[in-house]
């Protein structure tokens, strides 16, 4: 005669139920993001050449699972081990983020520094020429914020999509005390991680250049949604003076205690020029003008 299987009572299922809430609980409060900075992130890496490689290769494959509609957040895409080339459980089981555009790619710099090391700061206030800092023209930082002016990693990254805006990537290639620096168009120079500006103020994020020259890239949204696009003439060409194009990360050092950002004339793939020269070209291989030439480039 087979065993007779009991039935949890109700009591029973409230008491699993408060197991599992309290359990949750726990780990929130034992993730590392919330532990306080100085332990949870000490800055002992520097950037170089491998861990710029690795962010490329962490934006892909998060790139991979946007297109192929794993995830449709960057916290859920965090979450997924087979999407974040970082993944921790005690890490990214608690994630909560919510962010547009603008904040994608400061705040994938920003989780990416934590789980390396590295050290992360960001452009925090801006002065120009206009009402609106988003669409300001002469556009320079006036104040900076590192990963130690906030309590806890949690706190940072919460705090990066409070502050950042689109502002933060217009600016001309001479500020060099910017975030950004505008790219060389090139073979393995533009690649994921890199981001393109729209100058009506819009950001996306490359993660993917395929062999002939396509670019595809991450889109944030005002719902916290993200999609994927290709780079087409759809997106506005932009000049010098309004910071436009494909753009980069400046890689930042601590020295010391000084976080210090790099310099134009440190950078080998820094063009201030090229891309903005090209901008109102006609030519190209279909006569396509700047988008054909990024493509051929």
């Amino acid at each position: 005669m087979p065993a007779l299987r009991a039935r949890p009572s109700p009591r029973s299922r409230g008491l699993a139920l408060v197991v599992v809430a309290t359990f949750a609980a726990g780990a929130l409060r034992d993730s590392p993001l919330d532990r306080p900075t100085d332990a949870a992130w000490p800055a002992v890496n520097q950037w170089d050449a491998r861990l710029e490689a690795e962010y490329a290769e962490f934006v892909a494959r998060l790139g991979d699972a946007v297109e192929a509609r794993r995830c449709h957040r960057l916290a859920a895409c965090l979450r997924d081990p087979t999407a974040n080339l970082t993944y921790e459980p005690a890490v990214d089981a608690t994630l909560d983020l919510h962010l547009d555009c603008a904040d994608l790619p400061y705040v994938l710099r920003a989780y990416f520094s934590f789980k390396r090391r590295l050290p992360f700061g960001f452009v925090a206030g801006t002065r120009g020429e206009g009402r609106d800092p988003r669409y300001a023209v002469g556009i320079a930082p006036t104040s900076y914020r590192t990963w130690r002016d906030y309590p806890t990693p949690r706190a940072l990254l919460r705090g990066v999509v409070g502050q950042v805006h689109s502002g933060m990537y217009r600016m001309a290639p001479g500020v060099e005390g910017s975030d950004f620096y505008p790219l060389r168009v090139a073979p393995g120079v533009v690649r994921p991680g890199a981001i393109y500006y729209d100058p009506n103020g819009h950001v996306l994020v490359v993660a993917r250049v395929r062999p002939d020259g396509a670019v595809y890239l991450i889109d944030g949204h005002p719902d916290g949604s993200l999609t994927w696009k290709r780079f087409s003439a759809a997106f506005a060409i932009g000049t010098a003076r309004l910071g436009g194009g494909f753009k980069a990360f400046r890689p930042l050092r601590l020295v010391g205690a000084e976080v210090t950002r790099a310099t134009n004339a440190e950078l080998s793939d820094f063009d201030g020029v090229g891309q903005y020269a090209r901008r109102d070209d006609p030519g190209g291989p279909d006569g396509g003008g700047y988008h054909a030439w990024v493509r051929t480039a």
